[in-house]
């Protein structure tokens, strides 16, 4: 206290700014000197290498696919499957009778819900 008794003016309050100061100050050489001592290393990642072309680029490329796809393609060749051959028709055989169908059967009608007779209580 003896320090702050000598200087004259309102006292502590004063250099206030000065403690802030040298502790900042303090702070930054610091983390200066001891910084690099907790560096961590990067993650690796990919790198994909683009270029960068003109309009008039651009259109040509495109252009020589879309000619690619445009000219024409030779369809492949399927083998046509054998054919099983035809039996002789025999004229002996009297022709097909038509199956005749059944009528469906119509739906049941509905049946009119009854209710159900309540239990009897017993008071």
């Amino acid at each position: 206290m003896a320090f702050f008794s000598d200087i004259p003016g309102p006292g502590r309050k004063a250099h206030i700014g000065h403690y802030v100061s040298g502790a900042a100050h303090v702070g930054l050489i610091g983390w200066l000197l001891l910084g690099p001592l907790f560096e961590v290393e990067p993650l690796p990642f990919d790198v994909t290498n683009v270029t960068t072309i003109s309009e008039a680029d651009y259109a040509a490329l495109v252009g020589a696919q879309g000619a690619e796809e445009a000219s024409p393609q030779v369809a492949p060749v399927v083998p046509e499957a054998p054919q099983a051959p035809e039996a002789p028709a025999a004229e002996d055989s009297p022709p097909p009778t038509p199956v005749e169908e059944a009528p469906a059967p119509e739906p049941p009608a509905p049946q009119e819900a009854t209710p159900a007779p309540l239990p009897e209580t017993v008071p």
